[in-house]
């Protein structure tokens, strides 16, 4: 059988298996990342910069870190507001 004989075969709604389906999960090539960009104040980024620096990691890293603990101290705030607001019903 050539490889297009082959093809066509696989492509016949009328050969395929339908008691008996094959489920295929093609994995993501690698962790899924977003780019972000910002836009600095040239002192802002040198203060930045500096402080990374001394400390010897990348900005990227400080940033993301940062916005996470700052992410968890709001949600951790809001949840402490919630718990307060059921307590004085």
């Amino acid at each position: 059988m050539t490889d297009d004989q082959e093809l066509a075969k696989l492509q016949d709604p009328e050969t395929w298996d339908w008691d008996h389906p094959i489920e295929v999960r093609v994995p993501p090539k690698g962790p899924r990342r977003t780019r972000l960009s910002l836009d600095l104040d040239s002192g802002d980024f040198e203060r930045l910069f500096e402080h990374v620096h001394s400390r010897g990691i990348r900005l990227t890293t400080f940033v993301i870190e940062a916005a996470l603990e700052r992410l968890a101290q709001e949600q951790s705030a809001a949840a402490d507001e919630s718990q307060q607001t059921s307590v004085r019903r």
